[in-house]
């Protein structure tokens, strides 16, 4: 299995495609499977290394009061064990984060930026949410940890309109939270709090990459506005707004998202490592 010992972890990634690498780094409490309907069709044209980041899925679980930038730092020597000088990133929700943190960092490394329903900012209702998410997570309760998600995850609009479709994701993730160990529990918390706690915005500014910025019209965890802030903020960002699509656009509209966000990484596919 495809691991790598990287910043006093042990970490699990999925290498599929050729090409230039893509590094595919997913939301909180998902891991790399949730990237099923894109490695298709980036892998015709990358090399798709989708981890599954510290606290997730096969990757080792620490006590939760790590950062974003603690993550971002996972996975720069992820990449150095892997021998890679430079990577074009991909990232959702909390994986754009990651992947914002890795520009600051190092932006010589990082060849493009696309950002899926994330954010610049924790702005005060994503701190709210997050402290109603921890409270929940920690209750124990699978019912309620389950509406509580998709209550919050969902905006009116699109329950209203897809009620089958959401009540089918309630279950999912009631059958989810039941068989969530202890471990588990701690990974997940351990992702909520530094998404809603990374902040970024005095230094957007000072990234220079060629980013794509993708939201849902119906995001309802992070909205439109949100999007439109970075992308005001990002020098060389694009924004497409993906109609009526939820948070996990990737998922639930995945046919449109797929087109937009191939369509910018084949634009940009072949960019040499910008040098330090």
């Amino acid at each position: 299995m495809p691991f790598v010992h990287a910043n006093g972890l042990r970490l699990f990634y999925q290498d599929t495609g050729s090409g230039p690498p893509l590094l595919l780094l997913m939301g909180h409490g998902l891991d790399h499977g949730f990237w099923a309907q894109q490695i298709p069709v980036y892998g015709q044209h990358f090399r798709c290394l989708a981890l599954d980041n510290r606290g997730i899925g096969q990757s080792q679980v620490p006590p939760a009061g790590y950062s974003v930038e603690d993550m971002a730092t996972d996975t720069l020597q992820v990449m150095d064990a892997l021998g890679l000088e430079g990577a074009h990133v991909s990232g959702f929700s909390m994986g754009g984060s990651i992947a914002l943190a890795m520009a600051l960092r190092a932006p010589e490394r990082v060849l493009t930026l696309s950002l899926h329903s994330t954010c610049g900012r924790p702005y005060p209702f994503i701190k709210h949410r997050y402290r109603v998410l921890v409270a929940v997570t920690r209750a124990g309760d699978p019912d309620l940890w389950a509406e509580a998600t998709v209550i919050t995850a969902f905006s009116d609009r699109y329950i209203n309109e897809h009620d089958d479709e959401v009540e089918a994701e309630v279950e999912r993730r009631r059958a989810r939270r039941r068989a969530m160990t202890d471990e588990e529990v701690e990974g997940l918390v351990g992702h909520y709090l530094a998404f809603s706690s990374y902040d970024p915005w005095d230094r957007l500014g000072d990234i220079a990459i060629p980013a794509l910025i993708t939201v849902g019209s119906g995001d309802a965890v992070t909205p439109v506005p949100y999007s439109e802030d970075l992308h005001a903020r990002l020098k060389r960002s694009e924004l497409h707004i993906i109609p009526d699509a939820p948070h996990r656009a990737l998922t639930f509209a995945a046919e449109e998202f797929n087109r937009v966000s191939l369509s910018f990484l084949l634009r940009h596919r072949d960019l040499p490592p910008a040098r330090a």
